[in-house]
């Protein structure tokens, strides 16, 4: 990694200001909270009408009339005991515009609940921005470090094909053949064939091998298969 690069996204980092988009954040939560208070208080309210219509369903016969009945029985007058007495139709209606009213709530909560997620995405996004530098030199370090064992693999295998032996260790060929399944280091070899050259400094290697006789007539692979 480049220090050069990660300080300079460090300074970037020092720089980013989110203090705007905290205090939409804190309104648009100080909104999502009033709404909530308001959704239980219309969500109890539509409970306790529930009831009453539920009582009112199992009384006899009379409905509000027998009611307004019991009311001026009791001593009210014929005004009282008419207002103080809720009909049927009434509380239906006050239920159903509560209904209303809380689905329109729930819905305020959702949208205040998205617009906090796009205002703390403009923090992040400047983020992202700050971090490009160092996410390229990360990139390049991975490309140079898979060029790198492509080349060096080619060279192990190389040899051992060269040689016949099992010169290369166990756990390198794991870590070999993990590596070099198909089309994973594709995009670090400079052509599309499936076969990697041999370096030359290998095949220069074992040509100094060339005229010691028949007990070292070893033949170095031209090409490597990786994928």
């Amino acid at each position: 990694m480049n220090p050069a690069t990660l300080a300079a996204v460090g300074r970037a980092f020092d720089a980013i200001d989110a203090t705007t988009e905290n205090d939409q954040a804190a309104t648009l939560r100080a909104e999502i909270a009033e709404c909530e208070t308001a959704l239980e208080s219309a969500i109890e309210r539509r409970r306790a009408i529930a009831a009453e219509l539920g009582a009112m369903a199992l009384q006899p016969h009379g409905g509000d009339g027998a009611r307004i009945a019991d009311a001026l029985i009791g001593g009210s007058s014929a005004t009282t005991a008419i207002a103080v007495v809720a009909s049927q139709a009434e509380l239906e209606r006050e239920s159903d515009g509560l209904a209303r009213a809380v689905a329109e709530l729930r819905q305020r909560v959702a949208d205040r609940q998205q617009q906090i997620a796009a205002v703390r995405r403009a923090p992040v996004d400047r983020v992202i921005d700050a971090t490009r530098p160092l996410m390229d030199s990360l990139i390049d370090e991975m490309r140079e470090a898979g060029a790198r064992f492509v080349q060096a693999y080619v060279k192990a295998e190389a040899i051992s094909l060269a040689t016949r032996s099992n010169l290369m260790p166990g756990q390198a060929k794991e870590l070999a053949r993990a590596m070099t399944a198909p089309g994973a280091f594709k995009p670090f070899v400079p052509h599309a064939s499936r076969d990697v050259p041999v370096p030359d400094d290998i095949a220069a290697l074992f040509a100094r091998l060339s005229g010691k006789g028949e007990g070292l007539a070893i033949t170095t692979p031209a090409t490597v298969t990786l994928f």
